[in-house]
């Protein structure tokens, strides 16, 4: 389906609807997961979906409505709905759509080869990493490795003349292992995300990365209570 195509349609629908003004946003995906463990695939999910969102003007009261139904019947409802909602909200002289000029172009987000590559080769990379992760002889167990895809298309048009677009991607792979020491037990993790599967880093480092992880946690110590500069390992410091 050519979004483009259908986001200016849209536009069209909502003015013929009694609309001043309106902008149609359009976004669509595919994503897939990939999932194995002590070397078996365990889950492999392949997903795809879209959905239009609406921004009405209506004498200067502006509403919004969604449908990620493309039927035309939908559709029409949608748009009739943000209509509606527009009719019974406050005027706000504030509310504009932008012009063409003020949006800009963004390159270097997409990646054709990600979705042409093998999927075999992607059942590889998982198997490879988790492999490579467990020839560390301290680490006594898998918790799984993976890869995962996803692709969008991003299309906004409205009625001042703007009909923009782009398409993303992104891939990642990563594994997560146990290392055991006595009664302790400790897990690491690591993965790779890119936007360009040709980025992706080799599955040596991120195996290397997730084992030091798992081991680096075992015979812990404890500190006194005191005052003291915290350096926090990346992982962590993100996730505050």
């Amino acid at each position: 389906m050519d979004y483009k195509i259908l986001a200016e349609q849209l536009v069209k629908k909502c003015l013929d609807k009694g609309a001043d003004a309106a902008e149609v946003y359009i976004e669509s995906g595919r994503d897939l997961s990939i999932e194995v463990r002590n070397g078996e695939v365990e889950t492999v999910r392949e997903a795809a979906s879209h959905g239009a969102g609406f921004r009405v003007f209506v004498e200067g009261k502006t509403a919004f409505s969604h449908c990620n139904d493309f039927s035309d019947d939908a559709l029409e409802e949608a748009v009739s709905s943000a209509i509606a909602f527009a009719n019974n909200t406050t005027p706000d002289e504030n509310n504009i759509l932008p012009e063409d000029e003020s949006v800009t172009e963004v390159e270097g987000l997409y990646d054709p080869e990600i979705a042409e590559v093998d999927m075999e080769r992607k059942i590889e990379m998982a198997k490879k990493v988790e492999q490579l992760a467990m020839t560390d002889e301290r680490i006594t167990k898998s918790s799984g490795a993976g890869f995962s895809e996803g692709d969008s298309e991003i299309v906004i048009a409205n009625s001042n003349g703007l009909l923009k677009s782009y398409k993303s991607t992104a891939c990642s792979f990563g594994v997560s292992v146990v290392a055991e020491k006595g009664e302790q037990k400790s897990t690491g993790y690591e993965y790779c995300r890119r936007r360009f599967f040709s980025d992706l880093l080799p599955p040596e480092e991120i195996a290397e990365k997730a084992a030091r992880d798992a081991y680096e946690l075992l015979d812990p110590r404890m500190v006194k209570t005191q005052k003291a500069a915290v350096i926090f390992d990346p992982d962590a410091a993100r996730s505050i």
